[in-house]
This record gives C-alpha cells, sequence and structure tokens, in this order.
C-alpha cells in the first residue's frame, strides 16, 4: 500500500516553478507584440488621414495654382476644428476627432528653390504614443508640371516624430 501512495505523489515545487517561468517569458513575449501590433494599427489610420489630404492638397494645387496649408485643411469651407493659422499663412492646424489621431497640420515652405508642403497628423498619446514623439509627416515638392512629389518620413524640422519602430519602412526617410 505504502508503495501505491509513493507512486502518487503530485509534481515536484521545481517543476510548478519552471511552468510558471515559462508562461511568464511567454506573457511578456506576447505583450510586447500586442502593444507594436496596436501601435502599428494607430499609424495605419495616420497614414489613411494623411492620404486623404494628400488628395486634397492635389487638387487645390491643380485648381488655383498655389500651395495654401489653410486651405489644404479647410477645403470644403467648414472650420470645425480650427486650432491656428490663416488664410495667407504658412502654416495651418485643425483639431480632428478619430479614433487615433487628433490633430493635423500643414505647413510650406522652400527648400533649395522648390515650394513645399509638408502635412503632419497628431495621435492621441498613450503610454507608448508620448507627447513630443506623436506624429508622422508627408511631404510635397512640387515638380515643373506644377504637381506634388509625395514622400512620407521623418521631419527634420519637427521635433516630434514617432518613434521608428512605429512607422513603417516606407516612412523612415528624413524630410524638412
Amino acid at each position: 500500500m505504502s508503495n501505491l501512495i509513493a507512486k502518487y505523489r503530485g509534481f515536484s515545487i521545481v517543476s510548478v516553478m519552471v511552468v510558471l517561468v515559462i508562461i511568464s517569458i511567454l506573457a511578456t513575449v506576447g505583450h510586447t507584440e500586442y502593444i507594436a501590433y496596436t501601435t502599428r494599427a494607430k499609424v495605419t489610420e495616420g497614414l489613411k488621414v494623411l492620404e486623404e489630404f494628400q488628395t486634397i492638397a492635389n487638387g487645390l494645387r491643380a485648381k488655383t495654382g498655389v500651395i495654401a496649408p489653410y486651405y489644404v485643411l479647410f477645403s470644403d469651407g467648414d472650420t470645425n476644428g480650427f486650432v491656428s493659422g490663416t488664410t495667407t499663412g504658412d502654416s495651418a492646424v485643425k483639431q480632428l476627432n478619430f479614433r487615433y489621431v487628433d490633430t493635423v497640420s500643414a505647413d510650406r515652405g522652400t527648400v533649395s528653390g522648390n515650394k513645399y508642403i509638408l502635412i503632419g497628423v497628431g495621435f492621441q498619446n498613450d503610454s507608448y504614443i508620448t507627447a513630443g514623439a506623436d506624429h508622422m509627416y508627408l511631404y510635397g515638392i512640387e515638380t515643373a508640371n506644377g504637381g506634388f512629389n509625395w514622400q512620407c518620413g521623418k521631419s527634420s524640422s519637427k521635433a516630434n516624430n514617432l518613434a521608428d519602430q512605429y512607422l513603417p519602412k516606407t516612412c523612415l526617410a528624413s524630410i524638412p
């Protein structure tokens, strides 16, 4: 009878600890991947917003022949969400009410004699996207035929770029 009891004693404390360590490691890796996945989903929304304003900027440039940040953001005459900017100014900012993106900005300038527009989106801050590292940009440089060459990237004139790990590989270039 005592041999039968000795046979079914259960798990040792060491085997239980080994299982707990393995589960902890898997949970840590899973959590890190989950955070990266959700942050990339936020960036996807930002890219869609940038594409919308890129289309507006292209249309306005073709129609009016000028690069006007205010009219890119408020092309329909509706000034809801107005934060800053004037109709003749070099920059404008608009408040948005999307799930992850809360502002869009437009700036114009000249680099090497070429006019450009810089459109940026600001993300809502959380514990991974923090203030001061919460924007991504789309840069349009004027071409000879009156259009734009567009490039997504990190603005060298702005200090609030999103961390590289969250940007798509196509948005890692340095832009004005």
